[in-house]
């Protein structure tokens, strides 16, 4: 016991130690700047709301800019099928507005049906919630479209066409894949059970390969209707009828109203 104690000691006193020359004022090196920055989980959509800062935007435009490249560069995460929050704040009016877009459950998808359908227990406890962890019956009404037009509407300064410009041009030209999107890839095999994504992530079955460019056309000409025609070229015409094929065809919840 006097061995244990004696090794707790030390251990304190060599922390103690190390603390009086790493704890300074700013430890964790950040970067500063007076013109801008941009930070994102991917360098290449980061490289693009520089892009749009130097065009003349601002803060908001270039955060719209990279929220749709994240659909190209973080497929996982940054995507249009998905939602989230953002907190935009006006330094002149020194005020915080907040945009809730976080993705909405289908109309029909209640749970009373759901209940009924798959015989589930009362218990939610009970519920085994993997039956709509993947697949067609996991989707959601996307947010994300209709919450970066928002704040574009309401706080940007370039137009649109300007804003998804280099968007829709990185999506034509193809990003290289990295080890990090391959690992990803690799580690959602739930990928293969849908043709289109298997066609996009896992040409011949394997994921795409570290090192060679993946191109998105179709979500290149997904942008261009987002950019000519708004919320309403997501939510309705031809991409919503997509949607909505797809959904039927895989026993889906979304329908037309």
């Amino acid at each position: 016991m006097k061995n244990i104690i004696f090794l707790f000691t030390l251990t304190l006193c060599l922390v103690t130690r190390s603390a009086s020359y790493i704890d300074y004022v700013s430890p964790y090196h950040p970067v500063v700047g007076d013109s801008g920055m941009v930070v994102s989980q991917n360098r290449l959509s980061s490289d693009i709301g520089i892009e749009i800062l130097n065009k003349g935007g601002n803060a908001v435009d270039a955060a719209v800019a990279v929220g749709f490249s994240l659909a190209v560069t973080l497929p996982r995460a940054g995507n249009l099928g998905g939602g989230g929050f953002m907190l935009v704040y006006i330094k002149e009016m020194d005020e915080v507005f907040f945009i809730d877009y976080r993705s909405q459950s289908p109309l029909n998808a209640n749970l009373k049906d759901i209940f009924q359908k798959y015989n589930l227990p009362r218990d939610y406890k009970k519920i085994d919630f993997n039956i709509v962890k993947e697949g067609y019956k996991a989707s959601a009404l996307p947010g994300t479209v209709a919450g970066l037009l928002d704040a574009h509407e309401d706080f940007g300064n370039l137009s649109l066409e300007e804003i998804l410009e280099p968007v829709i041009r990185q999506a034509k030209e193809g990003i290289i894949v990295t080890y990090d999107l391959n690992k990803a890839i690799e580690s959602t095999p739930q990928l293969l059970k849908d043709v289109e994504s298997k066609r996009i992530y896992l040409p011949n079955g394997k994921p795409i390969e570290v090192g060679t460019r993946m191109f998105r056309n179709d979500l290149a000409k997904t942008f261009e209707i987002i950019a000519k025609n708004g919320k309403d070229g997501f939510y309705k015409g031809e991409i919503r009828d997509k949607f909505l094929k797809a959904m039927n065809e895989n026993d889906g919840f979304f329908y037309r109203i």
